[in-house]
Protein backbone atom coordinates (compact mmCIF):
# COMPACT_ATOMS: atom_id res chain seq x y z
CA UNK A 1 0.00 0.00 0.00
CA UNK A 2 1.31 3.75 -0.09
CA UNK A 3 0.32 6.16 2.34
CA UNK A 4 0.40 10.35 1.39
CA UNK A 5 0.65 13.13 3.76
CA UNK A 6 0.21 16.58 3.02
CA UNK A 7 0.09 19.69 4.67
CA UNK A 8 -2.88 21.59 4.88
CA UNK A 9 -2.80 25.10 3.50
CA UNK A 10 -2.74 28.01 6.00
CA UNK A 11 -5.73 29.59 5.46
CA UNK A 12 -7.79 26.20 5.71
CA UNK A 13 -5.40 25.73 8.99
CA UNK A 14 -6.05 28.93 10.77
CA UNK A 15 -9.77 28.43 9.70
CA UNK A 16 -9.56 24.62 11.90
CA UNK A 17 -7.68 26.42 15.02
CA UNK A 18 -10.65 29.01 15.02
CA UNK A 19 -13.40 26.55 15.06
CA UNK A 20 -11.72 22.79 16.03
CA UNK A 21 -11.19 22.29 20.19
CA UNK A 22 -7.88 20.94 20.67
CA UNK A 23 -9.29 17.17 20.69
CA UNK A 24 -10.79 17.99 17.01
CA UNK A 25 -14.59 18.64 17.75
CA UNK A 26 -16.06 21.15 16.16
CA UNK A 27 -17.27 24.34 18.36
CA UNK A 28 -19.12 27.12 17.13
CA UNK A 29 -18.32 30.57 18.96
CA UNK A 30 -19.67 34.14 18.38
CA UNK A 31 -16.95 34.23 15.32
CA UNK A 32 -19.64 32.56 13.11
CA UNK A 33 -21.67 35.78 12.82
CA UNK A 34 -18.70 37.80 12.00
CA UNK A 35 -17.33 35.34 9.42
CA UNK A 36 -19.97 34.05 7.64
CA UNK A 37 -20.08 35.11 4.63
CA UNK A 38 -22.45 34.38 1.09
CA UNK A 39 -20.56 31.26 -0.10
CA UNK A 40 -19.89 30.25 3.47
CA UNK A 41 -23.56 30.34 3.82
CA UNK A 42 -24.07 28.54 0.53
CA UNK A 43 -21.83 25.64 1.84
CA UNK A 44 -23.71 25.22 4.88
CA UNK A 45 -27.12 25.14 2.99
CA UNK A 46 -25.77 22.97 0.08
CA UNK A 47 -24.38 20.35 2.94
CA UNK A 48 -26.75 20.60 5.97
CA UNK A 49 -29.65 22.69 4.35
CA UNK A 50 -33.01 20.56 3.54
CA UNK A 51 -35.85 23.04 1.48
CA UNK A 52 -39.50 21.53 1.07
CA UNK A 53 -43.02 22.31 -0.04
CA UNK A 54 -45.42 22.65 3.05
CA UNK A 55 -47.21 19.62 3.57
CA UNK A 56 -50.33 22.08 4.72
CA UNK A 57 -50.10 24.23 1.55
CA UNK A 58 -48.12 23.37 -1.45
CA UNK A 59 -47.34 26.30 -3.03
CA UNK A 60 -45.41 27.69 0.17
CA UNK A 61 -41.88 26.82 1.14
CA UNK A 62 -39.60 26.13 4.51
CA UNK A 63 -36.17 25.20 5.04
CA UNK A 64 -34.26 23.43 7.82
CA UNK A 65 -30.03 23.52 8.69
CA UNK A 66 -29.17 20.15 10.72
CA UNK A 67 -27.72 21.57 13.52
CA UNK A 68 -28.29 18.55 15.77
CA UNK A 69 -24.74 18.33 17.90
CA UNK A 70 -24.65 21.61 18.50
CA UNK A 71 -25.13 22.86 22.30
CA UNK A 72 -28.05 25.76 23.10
CA UNK A 73 -25.68 28.65 22.71
CA UNK A 74 -23.98 27.79 19.53
CA UNK A 75 -27.26 27.18 18.13
CA UNK A 76 -27.88 30.70 18.86
CA UNK A 77 -24.80 31.76 17.03
CA UNK A 78 -25.73 29.87 14.04
CA UNK A 79 -29.15 31.47 14.36
CA UNK A 80 -27.85 35.09 14.65
CA UNK A 81 -25.36 34.69 11.40
CA UNK A 82 -28.11 32.66 9.51
CA UNK A 83 -30.15 35.52 10.30
CA UNK A 84 -27.44 37.88 8.46
CA UNK A 85 -28.64 36.70 5.23
CA UNK A 86 -32.15 35.59 5.83
CA UNK A 87 -35.08 38.28 6.26
CA UNK A 88 -38.11 36.09 6.61
CA UNK A 89 -38.68 34.52 10.19
CA UNK A 90 -36.24 31.44 11.39
CA UNK A 91 -36.23 30.00 14.92
CA UNK A 92 -34.67 26.87 16.76
CA UNK A 93 -36.66 24.05 17.00
CA UNK A 94 -36.79 20.87 18.13
CA UNK A 95 -35.50 17.87 14.99
CA UNK A 96 -36.12 15.45 17.94
CA UNK A 97 -37.40 15.86 21.53
CA UNK A 98 -36.10 12.48 23.35
CA UNK A 99 -33.04 12.60 21.88
CA UNK A 100 -32.74 16.63 22.74
CA UNK A 101 -31.69 17.60 19.61
CA UNK A 102 -32.18 20.97 18.03
CA UNK A 103 -32.17 22.44 13.96
CA UNK A 104 -32.73 25.95 12.80
CA UNK A 105 -36.35 26.73 10.94
CA UNK A 106 -37.25 28.90 8.45
CA UNK A 107 -40.13 29.97 6.32
CA UNK A 108 -41.49 32.61 4.25
CA UNK A 109 -41.40 31.51 0.72
CA UNK A 110 -40.31 35.13 -0.97
CA UNK A 111 -37.55 35.05 1.44
CA UNK A 112 -36.75 31.82 0.54
CA UNK A 113 -36.60 32.01 -2.88
CA UNK A 114 -34.59 35.27 -2.25
CA UNK A 115 -32.05 33.57 -0.49
CA UNK A 116 -31.78 30.20 -2.87
CA UNK A 117 -31.32 33.30 -5.60
CA UNK A 118 -28.23 34.23 -3.88
CA UNK A 119 -27.14 30.95 -2.79
CA UNK A 120 -27.50 28.87 -5.86
CA UNK A 121 -25.27 30.09 -8.49
CA UNK A 122 -22.72 29.88 -5.97
CA UNK A 123 -22.89 26.08 -5.89
CA UNK A 124 -22.33 23.59 -8.08
CA UNK A 125 -24.73 22.30 -10.27
CA UNK A 126 -24.58 18.55 -8.61
CA UNK A 127 -26.15 20.04 -5.63
CA UNK A 128 -28.97 22.14 -7.20
CA UNK A 129 -31.36 19.04 -7.25
CA UNK A 130 -31.37 20.03 -3.32
CA UNK A 131 -32.68 23.60 -4.15
CA UNK A 132 -34.32 24.39 -7.68
CA UNK A 133 -37.48 21.12 -7.85
CA UNK A 134 -39.24 22.20 -5.44
CA UNK A 135 -38.95 26.11 -6.25
CA UNK A 136 -40.04 25.39 -9.42
CA UNK A 137 -43.19 23.44 -8.48
CA UNK A 138 -43.82 26.00 -5.66
CA UNK A 139 -44.07 28.62 -8.42
CA UNK A 140 -46.05 26.59 -10.53
CA UNK A 141 -48.43 25.97 -7.70
CA UNK A 142 -48.51 30.30 -7.09
CA UNK A 143 -49.05 30.97 -10.80
CA UNK A 144 -51.96 28.57 -11.16
CA UNK A 145 -53.98 30.15 -8.04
Amino acid sequence: YHILNTIAHPGIESIYQKYYSSSGNKTITSNIVEDLDLLGLAVWLGDDGSFSLRKECIYSLRGSIATLSFSDSEQEFCLAAFKKFYSGHANIGYHSKEKNQKAIYFSGTDAIEDLLNKITPLLPKALHYKLVPQRLHAKHHRVMI
